[in-house]
Protein backbone atom coordinates (compact mmCIF):
# COMPACT_ATOMS: atom_id res chain seq x y z
CA UNK A 1 0.00 0.00 0.00
CA UNK A 2 1.21 3.31 -0.89
CA UNK A 3 1.35 6.53 1.53
CA UNK A 4 -0.72 9.36 0.88
CA UNK A 5 2.62 11.15 -0.23
CA UNK A 6 3.42 8.26 -2.95
CA UNK A 7 -0.18 8.05 -4.29
CA UNK A 8 -0.09 12.04 -4.77
CA UNK A 9 3.23 11.47 -6.45
CA UNK A 10 1.70 8.83 -8.65
CA UNK A 11 -1.01 10.76 -9.36
CA UNK A 12 1.43 13.75 -10.90
CA UNK A 13 3.36 11.61 -12.89
CA UNK A 14 0.37 10.13 -14.34
CA UNK A 15 -1.29 13.32 -15.61
CA UNK A 16 1.88 14.81 -16.75
CA UNK A 17 2.38 11.92 -18.76
CA UNK A 18 -1.49 12.23 -19.94
CA UNK A 19 -0.94 16.45 -21.01
CA UNK A 20 2.44 15.32 -23.06
CA UNK A 21 0.41 12.09 -24.86
CA UNK A 22 -2.02 14.76 -25.68
CA UNK A 23 0.12 17.40 -26.83
CA UNK A 24 1.84 15.17 -29.01
CA UNK A 25 -1.63 14.13 -30.87
CA UNK A 26 -2.57 17.52 -30.91
CA UNK A 27 0.56 18.69 -32.64
CA UNK A 28 0.14 15.48 -34.95
CA UNK A 29 -3.33 16.27 -36.54
CA UNK A 30 -1.84 19.78 -36.25
CA UNK A 31 0.71 19.19 -38.52
CA UNK A 32 -1.20 16.52 -41.08
CA UNK A 33 -4.11 19.61 -41.14
CA UNK A 34 -1.24 22.08 -42.06
CA UNK A 35 0.42 19.76 -44.72
CA UNK A 36 -2.93 19.05 -46.43
CA UNK A 37 -3.41 23.23 -46.43
CA UNK A 38 -0.26 22.91 -48.33
CA UNK A 39 -1.27 20.73 -50.78
CA UNK A 40 -0.18 17.19 -49.72
CA UNK A 41 -3.38 15.05 -50.52
CA UNK A 42 -2.56 13.31 -47.51
CA UNK A 43 0.19 12.68 -45.18
CA UNK A 44 0.45 11.01 -41.49
CA UNK A 45 2.51 12.36 -38.62
CA UNK A 46 3.90 10.25 -36.05
CA UNK A 47 5.73 11.92 -32.97
CA UNK A 48 7.74 9.81 -30.72
CA UNK A 49 10.06 11.21 -27.46
CA UNK A 50 12.43 12.57 -29.42
CA UNK A 51 11.61 11.76 -33.23
CA UNK A 52 8.88 12.54 -35.77
CA UNK A 53 8.06 10.93 -39.03
CA UNK A 54 5.79 12.19 -41.82
CA UNK A 55 4.36 10.10 -44.48
CA UNK A 56 3.40 11.47 -47.76
CA UNK A 57 3.08 10.72 -51.15
CA UNK A 58 5.97 10.56 -53.45
CA UNK A 59 3.80 12.67 -56.08
CA UNK A 60 3.23 15.36 -53.80
CA UNK A 61 7.11 15.81 -52.76
CA UNK A 62 8.50 18.96 -54.73
CA UNK A 63 12.12 20.45 -53.67
CA UNK A 64 11.23 22.24 -51.29
CA UNK A 65 8.65 19.67 -49.89
CA UNK A 66 11.50 18.77 -47.27
CA UNK A 67 11.92 22.19 -45.80
CA UNK A 68 8.24 22.56 -46.21
CA UNK A 69 7.38 19.47 -43.87
CA UNK A 70 10.13 20.15 -41.31
CA UNK A 71 8.78 23.79 -40.91
CA UNK A 72 5.49 22.43 -40.30
CA UNK A 73 6.65 20.04 -37.64
CA UNK A 74 8.69 22.47 -35.94
CA UNK A 75 5.72 25.46 -35.89
CA UNK A 76 3.92 22.28 -33.53
CA UNK A 77 5.97 20.52 -31.82
CA UNK A 78 9.46 21.58 -30.17
CA UNK A 79 11.83 18.86 -31.82
CA UNK A 80 15.44 19.00 -33.72
CA UNK A 81 15.49 19.83 -37.28
CA UNK A 82 17.44 16.52 -37.56
CA UNK A 83 14.93 14.40 -35.92
CA UNK A 84 12.42 14.83 -38.24
CA UNK A 85 12.12 12.12 -40.96
CA UNK A 86 10.16 12.37 -44.07
CA UNK A 87 8.52 9.57 -45.97
CA UNK A 88 7.77 8.78 -49.08
CA UNK A 89 5.42 6.38 -49.86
Amino acid sequence: MYSQKENNEIKKEAVTSLEKLENMIVAQSNIENILKAKGFTKCLCFIGENNCSVAVFKKDMKDDSPLIIKDAVISQFPIEFNNITIVEV
